[in-house]
């Protein structure tokens, strides 16, 4: 095996953070939506609505078909919900999702599957 060198700095090129102390964990949600309306344009409501404790999130499936309707696309979206200070119990998770999802509902046509 023969092993090069690396040369110049690249410390100003790495970046690190210490791992989370406490444990994610992921809620998702199917979205039945027009087709005319734009991943950007949900990402965009999720911004604004997102609740302080989802830490991330990621379109993880896409969905047409004419057994959904012609004019009809399903978006699949997982939520990444973490707090730094504390490990989330089911039941705190589990309202803050539903009121982002009655948010989402009443902010964009559509609907949750």
């Amino acid at each position: 095996r023969r092993h090069t060198r690396l040369q110049g700095d690249w410390s100003s090129d790495v970046c690190s953070s210490d791992l989370p102390k406490f444990p994610h964990t992921r809620r998702d949600i199917a979205l039945l939506a027009p087709h005319t309306l734009s991943y950007a344009e949900i990402k965009a409501v999720i911004e604004t609505h997102k609740p302080e404790l989802v830490k991330d999130f990621f379109i993880f499936d896409l969905f047409e078909s004419e057994k959904i309707g012609k004019d009809k696309k399903s978006l699949a979206i997982a939520f990444i919900y973490q707090d730094p200070e504390k490990t989330l119990s089911d039941k705190q998770v589990n309202l803050s999702h539903d009121q982002f999802c009655k948010a989402l509902k009443d902010s964009l046509p559509v609907t949750i599957r």
